[in-house]
């Protein structure tokens, strides 16, 4: 369980200085590609683990963290995008409630247990994500097909693969900390990449600021992955329920922190959204090993 409030307490960390990129203008993918940097440095320092030697090249996993690292890179550009035209509450609602994938996915796939109680909190979150949606111009009816929906795809699919690598590859501390670092150090160069490029082309300059914000949110940003790492393997409660149990904490507390802090206001139909969400996560976790 410790590792699951870990997770939680970085997560809300990183998605509050998130909230922040737009009030002091930050170039988003300048500081996602030096926050990935820091994610590198800090796992080393932290794990005591190199994973840049020959003898990774012979491990299961290193296509896989490979590939994760790019995804990472576009779907935190994404997250920081939603949150500037979305808010931080409706981005982190649809990111936490795509939980339904890699759920649905660890069911069929794992044959993890389900039952009535499971079964219709993940029927209800797709109504929850269709209100926490609804923009304050939206109508009732209207689906908004826009970043958020994309957001909610991306990050469902990355939630199941990174289930998918820690349960089939991970078995020992230095396979999760080489992973985890590995990932990171793709992303970093993937955004470092497409960051130069739009300095070349005139689209973005370099800055101070970014460099700062980058600093700042890496180190929670390792933190939120690794400790989630550690929880998925440690198999306290079934993945089809640690995912949620997490998702719901992050959910609320990001919630809070947005009206409290951030002055955010909600509509009816995003408020009734995150009720409902509230309430199908819950009997997502609470439906754990119930029949």
């Amino acid at each position: 369980m410790i590792y699951l409030a870990l997770a939680l307490l970085f997560n809300v960390i990183v998605s509050s200085v998130l909230k922040l990129f737009p009030r002091y203008e930050i170039n988003s993918l300048q500081a996602i590609s030096v926050n990935y940097a820091v994610c590198v440095v800090t796992g080393i320092v932290f794990t005591d683990t190199n994973p840049f030697t020959v003898a990774v090249l012979g491990t299961s996993w290193l296509p896989w963290a490979l590939a994760t690292g790019v995804v990472f890179i576009g779907i935190f550009y994404l997250m920081a995008y939603c949150t500037k035209v979305e808010g931080m509450a409706a981005t982190v609602i649809a990111n936490k409630l795509s939980l339904v994938i890699p759920v649905a996915f660890s069911m069929m796939v794992y044959g993890e247990t389900t039952g009535i109680i499971k079964g219709t909190g993940l029927l209800m979150a797709l109504p929850a994500v269709y209100l926490t949606t609804m923009s304050g111009k939206a109508r009732p009816g209207t689906f908004r097909f826009g970043w958020v929906t994309l957001l909610f795809f991306l990050s469902g699919g990355l939630d199941t693969l990174m289930n998918f690598i820690t349960t089939t590859f991970l078995d020992t501390p230095f396979d999760r900390s080489g992973c985890t670092i590995l990932t990171f150090a793709t992303a970093s160069v993937s955004g470092f990449l497409i960051a130069t490029y739009q300095i070349i082309a005139g689209k973005a300059k370099p800055a101070l600021k970014n460099l700062f914000a980058g600093i700042v949110l890496g180190v929670p940003n390792f933190f939120s992955i690794y400790f989630l790492v550690q929880g998925l393997h440690s198999k306290v409660f079934q993945s089809s329920a640690t995912i949620p149990i997490l998702n719901i904490s992050i959910l609320v507390a990001t919630a809070l922190v947005a009206i409290v802090i951030f002055r955010e206001r909600t509509n009816k139909w995003q408020a009734a959204g995150l009720g409902l969400a509230i309430i199908s996560i819950l009997m997502i976790a609470l439906g754990d090993g119930v029949h």
